[in-house]
């Protein structure tokens, strides 16, 4: 009976040594992101991954998003945007050439609660009290859509790609086209 615990306890050692050393992998492309001044940004995006089980189910594994990552150039100075949580990602990418700064329209949580303003200043990015009017009713120029799935995502994604995968319709991710009033948080303040 001893050798039986003892061989069983290989056994799981060796499953939980496979499972962890599988836990995490990374989705990457690049993607072409057209701005406001008429230039197309190309955008680095990474998805980071874990195992893990569903809420509710611990028996039923899949890849769950844990990160996402955007990191791109624009008039010579490199921007890297982190984000640490599962929902909605940036939908908007702003520049402001008489600044020689940009903006990215993300979720304002836990600061205020809908789209904020995050505006790159003095090396980080910090949420505007309110979103420059101009961009109200623009469209999104950053997909939204996110795969665990290889191949789903191209390597570099063009506009084309997004234009024929229809992702406005409810089936493919469906997410905000443009941004709208509706969506605003107002009065936020921070930074990140």
């Amino acid at each position: 009976m001893q050798h039986l615990d003892k061989y069983l306890n290989i056994f799981l050692a060796v499953l939980a040594t496979t499972q962890l050393s599988s836990c995490s992998k990374s989705i990457r492309w690049q993607e072409e992101v057209p701005v406001n001044t008429g230039e197309v940004i190309i955008m680095n995006r990474e998805d980071v991954f874990v195992r893990r089980s569903a809420p509710g189910n611990p028996f039923e594994m899949g890849w769950w998003i844990n990160g996402r990552y955007y990191k791109f150039r624009w008039q010579g100075k490199n921007y890297v945007y982190k984000l640490k949580r599962t929902s909605m990602g940036p939908m908007i990418l702003y520049v402001y050439p008489e600044k020689n700064t940009v903006s990215l329209i993300d979720s304002g949580w836990p600061i205020c609660s809908g789209y904020a303003e995050w505006r790159w200043n003095a090396g980080k990015w910090e949420v505007q009290k309110n979103i420059n009017p101009e961009i109200i009713g623009r469209p999104r120029n950053i997909m939204d859509f996110f795969s665990a799935r290889d191949g789903d995502i191209p390597k570099m994604v063009t506009q084309e790609f997004i234009r024929n995968s229809r992702f406005d319709l409810p089936q493919n991710g469906s997410s905000l086209t443009h941004l709208t009033t509706d969506e605003l948080a107002t009065n936020c303040a921070g930074g990140k």
